[in-house]
């Protein structure tokens, strides 16, 4: 059976979780398949997806919402009030994840500073550089908040904000519509996933 997702979703809940899942139905292997963006091109019975829910030619099941947060190297981040913390991380310049851009305005009009002259040093198509974009010293990104566990215990990075921004996008399981499409071991999987991650939500 094939379970596509993206990169960092596939490394931070995925393969923790399969053993699990191996454990209690061992009779069914998985392929699992990396993407950066929804993919329609390549047929796989199960679809993790990230976005608005509206793919009307699946059966769409939710996973999770969850903010987005601000992350930024430990030695970038300074004291004061988070306006001011915001202030200085920003003037040196941001990585930005393409196709997120009002991110970045809604957690600047939060905080009632003005997104005009915000300045991207570098732009990347996913979460996962974004984040070794900003390890490598780039400046400060935005990502989902669960995507952070092991940048925060590894790679010297911190959420300096207290609160992040809630967005309209979440997490979501696709598989076909067509119950004769469906494969059964799609169906146990989905189940089950949804079932491992309804506390997920941080």
């Amino acid at each position: 059976m094939s379970v596509r997702a993206s990169i960092l979703f596939a490394t931070t809940w995925m393969a923790p979780l399969l053993p699990k899942f191996y454990a209690l139905f061992p009779d069914i292997k998985i392929r699992l398949l990396a993407a950066v963006w929804a993919d329609t091109s390549a047929s796989v019975d199960v679809d993790i997806r990230f976005g608005d829910g509206q793919w009307s030619d699946f059966e769409v099941r939710p996973l999770w919402c969850e903010p987005s947060v601000l992350v930024a190297r430990k030695d970038d981040t300074v004291l004061g009030c988070e306006r001011e913390r915001l202030l200085t991380l920003v003037q040196g310049g941001v990585v930005q994840i393409m196709g997120c851009e009002d991110r970045w305005r809604k957690i600047l009009r939060k905080r009632g500073l003005d997104e005009a002259g915000l300045r991207v040093n570098t732009m990347t198509d996913n979460s996962l550089i974004a984040l070794e974009l900003t390890a490598a010293g780039f400046g400060p990104c935005i990502v989902q908040q669960s995507y952070t566990m092991h940048y925060l215990k590894e790679r010297d990075l911190d959420i300096p904000l207290a609160e992040g921004i809630m967005i309209n996008e979440s997490h979501f399981v696709l598989t076909a519509r067509s119950a004769e499409r469906t494969a059964p071991e799609a169906v146990i999987f989905r189940d089950w996933l949804i079932a491992e991650l309804k506390d997920a939500a941080v």
